[in-house]
């Protein structure tokens, strides 16, 4: 079995810094995973955004509680 979670939260740390990690967005690196990237690379890559995205929420929950 292929390993793709290096590479996954490679590739969700780039599209979290070019959406949501943003104002507006870089379509190029979208594009560029998007399109390079197998189905199973992606499903990791999702998984991972998820926790990227869950990290950065959190963070900054607790970081406004306490400022």
């Amino acid at each position: 079995m292929i390993d793709y979670s290096n590479r996954a939260r490679q590739d969700a740390d780039d599209l979290y810094k070019a959406g949501a990690g943003k104002w507006g967005t870089d379509e190029r690196t979208f594009n560029a995973i998007f399109a390079r990237r197998n189905y199973y690379q992606l499903r990791a890559t999702f998984e991972e955004y998820q926790k990227v995205k869950f990290i950065v929420y959190s963070s900054k929950r607790i970081c406004s509680i306490f400022l």
